[in-house]
C-alpha cells in the first residue's frame, strides 16, 4: 500500500503540479501523473488503476527522493543549541518602549481596555534614563558581531518622551563609539515641532507615520482623547519634514491599518499627495485578539486588479498603469517570497519556518527594563524572556522559539511546514502558550503558503509563455 506523500497538487489553467514539502520544490508533471498523485494523496487504499507508464513515472519520482510522507520526527529549531552564543553576540536590533503613555486613543488600539485583555492597557509608565542607559549598554554587550547596530524608539506615544529620547541617543553615541549606528522610531506624527524634525534628521532617524489613508478614512478611528481626528497634524507635519529635507522622505515609512468594510479607491487617494506618492508603506489589516479580520469582496477584487497590473509591470518591465506604494509594497513581498521556494531538505529534525530567534532581531525591552522578543508579542509573563539585570532566561527563549512543539502532529503532517508563519504571537491566549489558538492561525498559514507557490508557479509559467510566443514569431516579444 502506497503512504500517502507529503505534497500538496496543484492544478492551473497551464499546468499540473506538485509542491514536495520535504524538499521545498515544485515539480511539474503531466496530466495523467498528476492525477494519479492526487488519487494517492486523498485514497486510504493503494488500489489505483493507472497505466504501467505512469506507475513506472511515480516509481521513478520516488526512487529520486520525491513523493515521500512527511520525514519530520522530532520539532526542534535548529537555532535552539547555539541559543545562548547568538543572544550573547548578534542581537540585531535593541527596541526601547520608552514610554507607555499615548496621547491618541485609536479605536482599534491593542492597549485599548476593551480591545485585547492579555495585553497592557493605556498607562502613565515611561522609561527612566537609567533604564534606558542599562539597556543600552546591554545591547552594546549584546551585538559584537552586529555590523550596523540599531536602536529603535517605541511606544505609546515615544516623543512624549523626547528629552530622554535626546539624553538615550547621546548616551548611544557614546557607547558606541567607532561604530556605525542607526535609529529608528514610530510615531503618530501629531507631536513634531520643528524641533524634534531638527533632531531626528540631524541623527539620520528613519521614521514609521502612522497613517491609515485620506483625512475621512484616518479620523475614523485615530482620534485625540476628545474625539477629534489627527490626520490634520500627521500630513502637515510629514509636509514639513518634506519641505524641510525631501531626500530624507526615502526613509520614511507609513504604517496603514487597514479596515474591513474600507474601499480601496477611497484608500489609495492618499498618495495623490506629492510627498507620499513614492513612500514605503506597511500595510496590515485591522486584528482583534491577534487575528486579522476579512477584507471586503470588493476591496479584495480592487487590490487584485491593480496587483495584476503590478505583476505584468513586474514581468514585462514596462510601465502600463500608474501604481500606487501598496502595489509597491506587493511586488516587494512577491520578489522576497518567491526566493524561499527552493531546494531544503527538511531531514528528521526540524521546525516549522515561522519562529525567529526571541530577541536577536529585534530584542523589546518594556519601561521596566523587562526584555520580549519583539514589540509585537503582548507583555505577559508568559513572554517574558529576561531583565537587563539578570540576563536572558534561556530556557524561556527555548520554549517561545520552540512553540510548534504545542502542535506536534498537526506541525509534521502539513505541506505549509516550510512556509509556517505562525510564531508565538499568534500562538499567545490570555497571556499564554496555546495549543488551540495556535492551530486557529493554521489556515490563514496555509493561505500564505500557498500564495508564495503560486507566486513561484507564475514565474515559471511567464517564461514558458514567452519562450513558446518568441519561437512562434521568431523575435523577442516586448
Amino acid at each position: 500500500m502506497r503512504q500517502k506523500p507529503l505534497v500538496l497538487p496543484i492544478r492551473t489553467a497551464l499546468g499540473t503540479y506538485f509542491y514536495e514539502t520535504n524538499r521545498n520544490e515544485i515539480v511539474v508533471v503531466n496530466e495523467q501523473l498528476f492525477e494519479c498523485i492526487e488519487q494517492v494523496c486523498t485514497h486510504d487504499s493503494d488500489e489505483i488503476l493507472v497505466a504501467d507508464e505512469i506507475e513506472q513515472q511515480y516509481d521513478e519520482l520516488q526512487s529520486n527522493g520525491y513523493l515521500s510522507p512527511g520525514c519530520v520526527e522530532d520539532i526542534l529549531h535548529p537555532a535552539t543549541a547555539q541559543l545562548a552564543n547568538l543572544l550573547d553576540r548578534g542581537i540585531s536590533m535593541l527596541s526601547l518602549q520608552i514610554t507607555q503613555q499615548c496621547n491618541l486613543r485609536c479605536k482599534y488600539c491593542i492597549y485599548s481596555e476593551d480591545k485585547n485583555l492579555s495585553q497592557r492597557s493605556h498607562s502613565s509608565n515611561v522609561m527612566t534614563l537609567d533604564v534606558a542607559k542599562k539597556a543600552i549598554l546591554f545591547y552594546r554587550q549584546h551585538s559584537i558581531d552586529v555590523g550596523k547596530p540599531v536602536i529603535c524608539f517605541y511606544g505609546g506615544e515615544p516623543l512624549l518622551a523626547f528629552p530622554t529620547i535626546v539624553k538615550a541617543v547621546e548616551y548611544a553615541e557614546d557607547v558606541f563609539e567607532g561604530r556605525d549606528i542607526s535609529y529608528n522610531i514610530t510615531t503618530n506624527g501629531t507631536l513634531l515641532s520643528d524641533e524634534i524634525i531638527d533632531f531626528l534628521l540631524d541623527h539620520d532617524f528613519k521614521i514609521t507615520f502612522s497613517l491609515d489613508g485620506p483625512k475621512a478614512v484616518h479620523d475614523r478611528n485615530r482620534v485625540f482623547q476628545n474625539g477629534s481626528g489627527s490626520y490634520d497634524q500627521v500630513i502637515s507635519n510629514i509636509l514639513k519634514i518634506h519641505s524641510k529635507a525631501p531626500e530624507a522622505m526615502e526613509k520614511m515609512n507609513i504604517s496603514m491599518v487597514i479596515q474591513p468594510d474600507q474601499d480601496y479607491r477611497e484608500l489609495i487617494s492618499i498618495f495623490n499627495e506629492p510627498a507620499l506618492k513614492d513612500i514605503s508603506v506597511i500595510p496590515a489589516v485591522v486584528e482583534e485578539n491577534s487575528i486579522s479580520k476579512q477584507l471586503s469582496s470588493d476591496y479584495i477584487s480592487d487590490f487584485s486588479y491593480e496587483s495584476f497590473l503590478s505583476l505584468v509591470e513586474y514581468f514585462r518591465d514596462k510601465k502600463i498603469c500608474h501604481s500606487n506604494p501598496l502595489q509597491t509594497s506587493y511586488i516587494n513581498g512577491f520578489k522576497q517570497n518567491i526566493d524561499k521556494v527552493k531546494p531544503t531538505y527538511l531531514g528528521s529534525i526540524s521546525a516549522p519556518g515561522g519562529p525567529c530567534i526571541p530577541g536577536k532581531l529585534r530584542m523589546f525591552i518594556d519601561c521596566f527594563g523587562n526584555i520580549f522578543p519583539c514589540e509585537r508579542v503582548d507583555e505577559s509573563a508568559d513572554m517574558k524572556i529576561g531583565t537587563i539585570e539578570q540576563g536572558f532566561d534561556i530556557d524561556r527563549v527555548d520554549k517561545i522559539m520552540n512553540v510548534a512543539r504545542l502542535t506536534p502532529d498537526l506541525c509534521k503532517k502539513c505541506w505549509a511546514f516550510p512556509f509556517c508563519g505562525i510564531c508565538a504571537k499568534a500562538s499567545s491566549e490570555e497571556g499564554k502558550l496555546s495549543a488551540s489558538r495556535r492551530a486557529i492561525s493554521c489556515k490563514d498559514a496555509r493561505y500564505n503558503a500557498y500564495s508564495i507557490i503560486m507566486g513561484k508557479i507564475l514565474i515559471y509559467e511567464n517564461q514558458q509563455h514567452m519562450r513558446k510566443m518568441n519561437q512562434i514569431l521568431g523575435g523577442k516579444v516586448l
